[in-house]
């Protein structure tokens, strides 16, 4: 009961915080033609299915050192899919009392501008999710979940029959654009 008033609380001020961002209109089409750095955030929660597919898309899209790899501190896997890329560590020390990322956290990750941010979280995250919208990244991509729609600009069904096979289906469909 306390968990959930406070991530509520959480996603509340978000939308406190973000209410001056503005989306802008995207051809979807083009929108990743013009694209030179990348953030992805890896699960932040154990899963049985590999994001390997998406990464592996986007190591082919941009240079490694392009791309910003945001994963859980105990992660050991993020360093050999990525190795020249910028990684950012996050644990529960990061995290605040409304389930925000710190500003420790949020520094490193807007130290850089990106163009396209890739949330690969399944299950809707308060910490992914708002790092994914303070990225400020111009496509901004997650899974379709209540709340999402202020976090994310382009969101995808993880279809619950075939849910095995979602990070091959958002590599297809980025490949696409």
């Amino acid at each position: 009961m306390l968990e959930s008033l406070r991530r509520s609380l959480g996603v509340q001020m978000s939308r406190w915080k973000f209410r001056r961002y503005s989306n802008d209109v995207i051809s979807f089409p083009d929108a990743l033609a013009k694209t030179s750095h990348a953030l992805i955030i890896l699960p932040l929660t154990p899963t049985t299915e590999s994001p390997a597919p998406v990464i592996e898309f986007l190591r082919s899209r941009f240079p490694e050192g392009h791309i910003t790899l945001v994963s859980d501190e105990h992660d050991t896997g993020s360093a050999v899919m990525l190795p020249h890329g910028v990684h950012v560590r996050l644990s529960a020390r990061n995290v605040d009392w409304m389930f925000r990322p710190s500003p420790d956290i949020l520094r490193q990750v807007t130290a850089q501008t990106y163009d396209l941010a890739v949330d690969l979280n399944l299950d809707f995250l308060l910490p992914s999710a708002y790092i994914c919208r303070a990225s400020d990244a111009r496509v901004r991509v997650g899974f379709v979940q209540k709340r999402a729609d202020l976090f994310y600009n382009f969101q995808m069904q993880p279809n619950g029959a075939q849910r095995g096979a979602v990070y091959e289906r958002l590599a297809a469909c980025l490949k696409m654009f």
